[in-house]
């Protein structure tokens, strides 16, 4: 009866092309790199100093695990991650490879794991593609860690007693919410980081007994220098200016050397997170080693809607949703176009979390040896994400009644798991329901009774590319510059050239 419908239904005339999306329904294991994923956050690793990764090795021929012998059967594939780590101890250089070996499941009869002798459904995650909103912020869920740009209302006074009221915008990482502009311009200076927003020709430093046009600048003191800005530059800003006038207030500036000075901006941004003034700078470099690392490889490939140039490094992300907040804001989180499915990014989520943790304690350790370096990996069990994922309520028992039955099999799948949505009371009513762009694409009579909205079956018709359901370009900085100069990494202008740049 079901093959006669079936023939029936592919043999329309009027639709000869093949209606069931194959490709997809048959892709686990195909669609994603499993190397190009172990690799990326492996080479995360790297901004520690201290360790290189050097290759990734996979196993899929099971015959080849000798010393694995266990009585309940398990269909597994090897990854042997490979590393250089070196360091100086006070008796010389110390240098040594090492690897660490993960197994993780393999996909069998192209729907399911085989763990410990048990058949489960390899589902898929449904998650944010890209940024999402949380309230009026914006977030985004790396591989690595999660940031949110919030905004909040700032008042400013200008030289003249005229107050301003408009809003700033914060970070919110590493549990702490702090002044974006802080990041950039500790990172990059002033003067960079003005150009790189395109303000520096609105946005002026210059003494305080300095003579400017009042009609065409509004003036706002700091001490010994004074800053002009462009009237109606600052009339059309949305941000940047109270952002930039907030963050030199509460900072305090006495003169303008500091505003210029590396290790002015680097000890206000340190000792936010420490309390040891005299170790301030020293805890900003390592902050912004790890704010580097949050944009990993293949966080970058996933925003496919996002042009090559707005996502180089972390900062440009930074300027992406910060130039087009108030579009992203207004987005639809539940749209499918937002969405992309993954399957080996939640299963390696352990292994994820292992490295960052490690990586963390490398950089807030103040003498590195090679016996802290190799207990980082030794620790690293070979079964951290088979352990963990049998534990995970994304993996569900097999209860297929036949073998035909592809709406469990092949096209469950779930908002559920790390990074995603929490399967509690927590969750936005919303949520809870079905969105208009569902509809050819998820089933909108299947829902789960216990957790109605979390899981879903898609459509066998499913219009999907890969595992994103629209790869459609989004914004684009166009007129933005494309390179970011950072100290330290990359030659910046002497301290007096910068004052000059922008004095009039």
């Amino acid at each position: 009866m079901l093959d006669l419908w079936y023939a029936t239904y592919q043999n329309d005339c009027t639709k000869p092309e093949e209606r069931f999306n194959k490709n997809f329904i048959y892709g686990r294991g195909k669609e994603e790199n499993l190397k190009n994923i172990l690799s990326a956050i492996s080479r995360a690793m790297e901004v520690t100093g201290f360790v290189k990764f050097t290759g990734c090795d996979i196993e899929e021929d099971e015959s080849k695990f000798s010393d694995l012998h266990k009585i309940e059967e398990s269909r597994l594939i090897q990854a042997v991650l490979n590393f250089h780590l070196c360091c100086t101890e006070p008796d010389g250089e110390k240098e040594e490879d090492i690897s660490v070996r993960v197994f993780l499941p393999k996909v069998v009869d192209d729907f399911f794991f085989i763990l410990n002798g048990v058949k489960y459904y390899a589902i898929y995650q449904m998650i944010d593609k890209g940024t999402y909103t949380v309230g009026e912020n914006i977030g985004l869920k790396t591989m690595l860690m999660p940031f949110l740009i919030k905004k909040n209302d700032a008042v400013i006074v200008d030289k003249d007693n005229n107050e301003y009221k408009g809003r700033m915008m914060e970070l919110d990482v590493f549990r702490r919410s702090v002044n974006i502009m802080l990041y950039f311009i500790s990172e990059t200076g002033i003067d960079e980081t003005l150009k790189f927003f395109n303000a520096n020709q609105y946005i002026h430093i210059f003494s305080e007994d300095a003579e400017i046009d009042k009609e065409k600048f509004v003036r706002f003191n700091f001490g010994k220098f004074d800053m002009a800005i462009d009237r109606e530059f600052f009339a059309e800003d949305k941000w940047i200016t109270f952002t930039l006038l907030s963050l030199f207030t509460k900072s305090k500036i006495s003169s303008a050397e500091d505003l210029v000075s590396p290790e002015f901006w680097n000890h206000q941004l340190g000792k936010i997170y420490t309390a040891n003034k005299d170790q301030a700078v020293k805890k900003a470099e390592k902050i912004h080693s790890s704010v580097r690392r949050i944009l990993d490889d293949c966080t970058k490939q996933n925003m496919v809607h996002i042009d090559e140039k707005d996502k180089k490094s972390v900062y440009h992300i930074f300027r992406w949703i910060l130039v087009f907040y108030d579009k992203l804001v207004k987005e639809d989180s539940m749209d499918l176009k937002n969405k992309r499915l993954r399957l080996n990014e939640y299963i390696l989520y352990p292994l994820i979390r292992k490295l960052s943790t490690e990586t963390y304690r490398c950089l807030n350790t103040r003498k590195m040896t090679m016996r802290i370096l190799t207990s980082m990996f030794s620790n690293i069990k070979a079964n951290i994400c088979i352990k963990q994922l049998i534990t995970s309520e994304l993996l569900r028992y097999v209860n297929c009644v036949n073998c035909i039955d592809i709406f469990s099999a092949g096209l469950k799948i779930s908002q559920n798991g790390p990074q995603g949505l929490s399967s509690s009371n927590n969750v936005p009513i919303r949520y809870r329901g079905h969105h208009p762009s569902y509809i050819g694409q998820i089933g909108l009579n299947a829902a789960s009774a216990g957790d109605p909205g979390m899981t879903a079956t898609l459509t066998p018709f499913v219009k999907i590319d890969g595992l994103f359901f629209d790869k459609t370009p989004s914004y684009k900085t166009d007129g933005y510059p494309d390179e970011l100069h950072i100290y330290g990494m990359n030659p910046v202008k002497e301290e007096e050239e910068v004052v000059n740049a922008n004095t009039i």
